[in-house]
């Protein structure tokens, strides 16, 4: 009967909370939780979770989640203001070629424009017009290709390549054709052939001149080549008409 009544009290201790304390200790050597609920008057340890590392792991976890919504958050962000700085971007481009290309149709119409007065000029007085003067450049082997418009009633034409003045080098050769590019293929030891309305290969930096006599009204085409025995050039073309 004692032993009966001895047994009973001894569950009674194990399983009431009341005589139970909570400790929350780490191994010294593992670094590791040994929770335990322990009696009052007993040396015991069981094996209950520790509520205070299930705590700390619950909190982990939700610091780690909140931390990976931010950056998520932080992400989109960054693509969304990387995405509008690009399309600001190709706005401003397009604005900038659209304006360059407005630029170049006015420079375009006012050439024209002068053109045509120098034309007007040129007819009443029936004398020698300039109708084009620009500078010409490249290197060996450069083929720049220039086009004009001849108007209708001239009588002759003169199409002048020249040094422009202090430091430029004229050492390129003509050829000027109606309506379609010269073609220029080069050999070798110095020569090649052409086919062009009028050529000019004079020695290098003596002036270039092509002459026409009542020449066709519409589009007339030089080419200015630096083939060979040159390593650069920079020359004045100029085109003349008398009515």
């Amino acid at each position: 009967m004692n032993k009966t009544i001895f047994l009973i009290l001894i569950s009674f201790l194990f399983s009431s909370n009341s005589l139970f304390s909570q400790s929350h200790n780490l191994n010294s050597i593992m670094s590791q939780c040994r929770y335990a609920k322990k009696p009052a008057n007993f040396n015991y340890e069981g094996a209950t979770p520790c509520p205070a590392c299930a705590d700390l792991d619950k909190k982990d976890k939700e610091a780690k989640k909140a931390e990976d919504k931010r950056r998520l958050t932080e992400n989109k962000a960054n693509q969304l203001a990387a995405k509008e700085a690009l399309a600001v971007s190709e706005a401003n481009r397009l604005k900038k070629e659209e304006a360059e290309a407005r630029d170049a149709r006015v420079a375009a119409l006012v050439k024209e424009k002068e053109i045509k007065d120098k034309t007007v000029v040129a007819q009443a007085k029936g004398g020698t017009s300039e109708l084009l003067n620009v500078l010409v450049e490249g290197d060996r082997g450069d083929q720049k290709i220039v086009r004009f418009t001849v108007p209708s009633g001239v009588s002759f034409m003169e199409v002048i390549l020249q040094e422009g003045g202090v430091g430029s080098k004229n050492s390129a050769d003509l050829f000027v054709r109606r309506t379609i590019n010269p073609t220029v293929s080069f050999k070798q030891y110095s020569h090649y052939t052409w086919e062009a309305d009028c050529a000019s290969t004079n020695l290098n930096r003596a002036q270039e001149l092509c002459t026409f006599t009542n020449p066709q009204s519409g589009e007339w085409v030089v080419l200015v080549g630096c083939i060979d025995n040159c390593n650069y050039f920079s020359s004045n073309l100029v085109v003349k008409i008398t009515q």
